[in-house]
């Protein structure tokens, strides 16, 4: 069954770090996961210290490491 997880709440109290550790974390235990932000600021990419661009691209974990490698070829 798929979930949507939404992260709301005023500037600055957290909203794209918990995201982003859920999303790390559901990656990790196998579940295919898509992170969206509207936030102009870029902060998502900051948290993931992966460019983000107008396209849509996959990434993945690498095995026992948190950080997201780009998946080349993936459809969106």
């Amino acid at each position: 069954m798929a979930r949507i997880l939404l992260f709301t709440g005023k500037s600055g109290v957290g909203k794209t770090t918990v995201a982003t550790a859920r999303a790390l974390s559901a990656a990790e235990r196998g579940y295919k996961t898509v992170v969206l932000s509207t936030d102009a600021a870029r902060s998502l990419a900051d948290s993931l210290e992966w460019p983000l661009g107008p396209k849509p691209r996959g990434a993945k974990l690498e095995a026992g490491h948190p950080r997201i490698t780009v998946a080349e070829g993936l459809e969106p």
